[in-house]
């Protein structure tokens, strides 16, 4: 998934933590208030059947939900603090996606030959993809790690209660 630009505004979204689906984040301002937009599709399936979805509104090219659909290996504790705080590739808005994937159908699954690498530190849980990371864009409780092509190579789930991190912990047995 590759993002065409990110613009500048405020990004309202609503997370949820479940014991069988472990988050789903929501931007209901990119959603269609009338329902007659197609949603598209993007699918990481892992190694492991680790398996994200992200679901685009076609017609603004903007990310209306990501959901961690399933989490298979272990998530392991990242020793040191993963953050881009002080670089000057961090940007905050509203992504863009590049459509060009979805020009044969309207779901598009990336099968990642390594595993998806799922790590967590403080209430933050890491899902890297593999390849580098140099941008992150941030979109509330949700970030998207770019490499310098602007392709995903990850994402940063953050802002969970304490309450929502113990129902994650236990769902995706981290330890």
């Amino acid at each position: 998934m590759r993002i065409e630009r990110v613009i500048e505004e405020n990004v309202r979204c609503d997370m949820t933590v479940d014991y069988y689906v472990p988050v789903t984040v929501e931007f209901p301002g990119n959603e269609d208030r009338y329902g007659m937009t197609e949603l598209l599709y993007y699918r990481y399936l892992g190694k492991d059947s680790s398996f994200i979805e992200i679901a685009v509104n076609s017609k603004t090219m903007k990310i209306t939900r990501a959901v961690i659909v399933s989490i298979n290996g272990d998530v392991e504790r990242l020793g040191h603090d993963f953050s881009w705080q002080q670089s000057p590739g961090v940007f905050v808005g509203n992504p863009e996606i590049s459509l060009e994937s979805f020009s044969d159908s309207d779901t598009f699954t990336e099968t990642k030959e390594k595993e998806m690498k799922f790590k967590y530190f403080g209430r933050k849980l890491l899902v890297l993809l593999g390849g580098t990371v140099h941008e992150k864009v941030v979109m509330g409780s949700l970030s998207l790690l770019l490499d310098e092509r602007k392709e995903v190579n990850g994402f940063l789930f953050e802002g969970f209660s304490e309450n929502e991190w113990e129902v994650l912990k236990e769902s995706c047995q981290i330890t």
